[in-house]
């Protein structure tokens, strides 16, 4: 395994009726990204300035490649095909619109395909995280599981974390550049779902992705399966638990449910207590 890998990660749950009946089963939910809380996933940028510019020196063969390299805007873009005679003013402006609504058009294929065509499921570096037992184990009256990420490797990727929205132009550029000889980057759908806003860095995220799940899966889904992410939008996926841990406001029915299905399963448990001097969780070992 990848020394960038975590060796362990951690599945925030509340007390649902769903969420123990995966516990007991041995599955997660593997979500399509419109499930997901936030608006920006699988969520992509272009830059048309960089794709036009690209266009230009395919149509002039690069003849004009350092001028086009330096052009800073559209406007600056327009005049230079203007005073190159590569068009009239009318013209470039007319050519400009169109190759927008292209780019606009081409993007939005990619991105619609990705968020409809890619299922993925989140983890967690860390289990002692009190904003994610807040927001994700019912303020801290859910549990949170303990996975081995051996069984989950190849599709184990760790979020990246900007300020700036994933930029699909280079992606874009390649398809202008390359016409029918051009190949899908198999990366690129993981690559879009693994960039978020900083806001989210305190999650420390690992997503389990599936992607070109219609098209050409990685991980061949049978017809039931597919069927399950066509009209619930997501599966379930086998993963083996390794321990549970209970919140520290966990309902105790919640929690003796939970113990007899870890004892069936002969699983460690702890149950998360707060620390007297800090503001930190530590897991108490049960069994």
């Amino acid at each position: 395994m990848s020394k960038q890998i975590p060796h362990i990660v951690y599945k925030y749950r509340n007390c649902s009726k769903y969420s123990i009946e995966n516990l007991k089963n041995n599955v997660v939910w593997c979500s399509t990204l419109d499930n997901y809380n936030d608006p920006y996933e699988g969520y992509t940028t272009v830059s048309f300035l960089q794709y036009y510019k690209a266009f230009l020196n395919i149509k002039t063969n690069n003849h004009y490649k350092t001028q086009i390299d330096l052009i800073k805007n559209d406007d600056e873009l327009v005049d230079f095909v203007v005073k190159e005679k590569i068009g009239s003013y009318k013209n470039v402006k007319e050519a400009c619109e169109q190759h927008k609504k292209f780019l606009q058009e081409l993007h939005k294929k990619q991105r619609d395909n990705n968020i409809q065509n890619t299922a993925m499921c989140s983890f967690s570096e860390d289990n002692n995280n009190g904003l994610m037992w807040a927001h994700y184990s019912d303020s801290h009256k859910g549990f949170c599981i303990s996975y081995d990420t051996d069984q989950m490797q190849n599709n184990l990727y760790k979020v990246k974390y900007k300020k700036s929205i994933f930029n699909i132009s280079d992606e874009l550029i390649k398809i202008l550049q390359l016409g029918k000889k051009y190949k899908p980057n198999q990366n690129l759908p993981s690559q879009m779902c693994i960039q978020k806003d900083i806001i989210w860095k305190y999650e420390k995220e690992w997503r389990l992705i599936f992607s070109g799940i219609d098209i050409d899966p990685e991980f061949r889904f049978d017809k039931q399966k597919m069927e399950e992410l066509k009209n619930k939008k997501g599966f379930l996926y086998k993963l083996i638990p390794k321990a549970v841990y209970l919140g520290t406001k966990i309902e105790e029915p919640n929690e003796r449910e939970i113990l007899q299905i870890a004892r069936a399963q002969k699983l460690n448990a702890y149950k998360m207590e707060m620390d007297d001097d800090n503001y930190m969780l530590l897991p108490k070992i049960i069994f």
